[in-house]
């Protein structure tokens, strides 16, 4: 259930954010006016293509998220969104290491007594 609501989550989003970016970028600025780093408007547009053009649950979507990256974006000479730096590799072994031991320790010795 969480899986497919993501995907749909992320086609709606998408099309949302394309609807009111997309006339904008001829001006390519950042985001946001004053806070930095930000990224632009085509950098934000790429990267959601991208991740939509994935989504093989909607193949006209995804399809379609390819002609735009294509034929749109294929001029724009963006360079890729770094990674959030909460998803950093580092940073996941960090934080998730005590969540996948917890889950381990769970599942090899249960919840314990349900009261």
């Amino acid at each position: 259930m969480w899986h497919p609501g993501v995907r749909q989550a992320i086609g709606v989003w998408t099309v949302d954010v394309t609807v009111r970016l997309l006339p904008r970028t001829a001006d390519d600025k950042p985001l946001h006016p004053t806070r930095r780093p930000t990224p632009t408007m085509r950098q934000l547009l790429t990267h959601r293509w991208e991740m939509a053009s994935t989504l093989n649950d909607f193949p006209a979507f995804s399809e379609t998220m390819r002609l735009l990256l294509a034929e749109v974006a294929g001029g724009w000479n963006v360079s890729p969104l770094p990674g959030y730096p909460a998803f950093n590799k580092a940073m996941r072994i960090d934080v998730l290491a005590p969540l996948v031991e917890s889950a381990a320790m769970h599942d090899r010795f249960g919840a314990g007594e349900q009261g």
